[in-house]
């Protein structure tokens, strides 16, 4: 009888305990997060899936992406952002492309590697002036050598001799005190078609001229003349490679060079932003000219025959000249 009992008592347990097939099966997926062949887990509303491309751009402001370099096949990374969904792309030849859409109006383009393609770069990148020249000459006969340096250095008063054009070249006759001693100079500067030079004769002038060759790293040849009662700027001329000085040679002028025609990655073409104390930037590239209006009729013409720099030399290859000029 006791037997009897546990036995039936045993099988109730077996009963009991025995699991339903029909309740083992794949969880709710609805609630369960997927993960992305990145390796994060993204909601299942709000992201746009990437796909592979061929390494063009699919849309706007860059946003980074995450590469395999050692697979064939894509990878893709979803993310989401508070403005809007974002999709970033890696197609198989190693080339990127990432796209960003805040607000779905239309945005522009840009290489993910910081380019700007060649499409969206300034005209004057490629375009030359004919018009533009930026020659210039100091012959200063007897002057004197300084031994110590590697060219010549000299910061002399002198007084205008004369002033006369002839063959698109303005020439400045000089008399220069050198230590004490009156000695001539001239000065050939390239005309301006916008007006005569801004000085005339028995004008007192003050004169900077640096002829400067290190050969290993730098050459100089760099010009200042400036008016002797108030050091306005008259010129400033300079035909160097690697002059660090270069900036400071327009005072009172703020002069900016700025890498606007794509990665300097090799001598690629500059802009050269001119601006005067107060008034507005004049904005001239790589073999251009301008002119920077002044008070009183007068203005700066000023020719940029070369400006061209890589990224470890800011100050590259650089003719510039500025004279001044009246304006009618």
């Amino acid at each position: 009888m006791h037997r009897h009992i546990h036995l039936l008592t045993l099988a109730s347990l077996l009963t009991a305990c025995q699991l339903d097939p029909k309740d083992i099966g794949t969880p709710d997926s609805a609630s369960e997060a997927t993960q992305t062949s990145g390796g994060s887990e993204t909601s299942a509303g709000g992201v746009t899936q990437g796909t592979a491309t061929d390494g063009s751009d699919t849309g706007d402001d860059p946003i980074p992406t995450a590469t395999d370099t050692g697979s064939s096949a894509s990878d893709t990374l979803d993310t989401d952002t508070s403005a809007g969904s974002a999709s970033d792309t890696l197609g198989t030849d190693g080339s990127a492309s990432d796209t960003l859409d805040t607000d779905g109006s239309a945005s522009d383009t840009l290489e993910t590697d910081g380019e700007e393609t060649e499409d969206l770069l300034p005209a004057e990148c490629d375009e030359v002036d004919p018009t533009t020249d930026a020659t210039f000459a100091l012959a200063i006969p007897g002057w004197p050598d300084d031994p110590k340096t590697l060219g010549l250095e000299h910061d002399v008063l002198c007084t205008v001799d004369a002033v006369g054009t002839a063959n698109a070249t303005v020439t400045t006759a000089l008399t220069c005190d050198v230590e004490g001693a009156p000695l001539p100079a001239t000065l050939d500067l390239a005309a301006a078609p916008e007006g005569d030079v801004a000085w005339k004769i028995g004008d007192g002038v003050h004169l900077v001229y640096r002829d400067f060759n290190d050969q290993d790293f730098s050459q100089v040849r760099a010009l200042e003349l400036r008016r002797g009662a108030d050091d306005a700027l008259l010129v400033s001329a300079n035909d160097s490679v690697i002059d660090e000085q270069f900036e400071g040679r327009f005072a009172p002028l703020t002069v900016d060079l700025i890498f606007a025609c794509g990665a300097p990655d090799g001598p690629v073409p500059q802009r050269i932003n001119f601006t005067p104390i107060g008034g507005d930037t004049l904005s001239i590239f790589h073999a251009h000219r301008g002119l920077l209006p002044l008070a009183a009729d007068e203005g700066f013409a000023i020719d940029v025959e070369d400006a061209r720099a890589d990224e470890f030399h800011h100050e590259g290859n650089l003719k510039v000249l500025l004279r001044r000029v009246a304006t009618p």
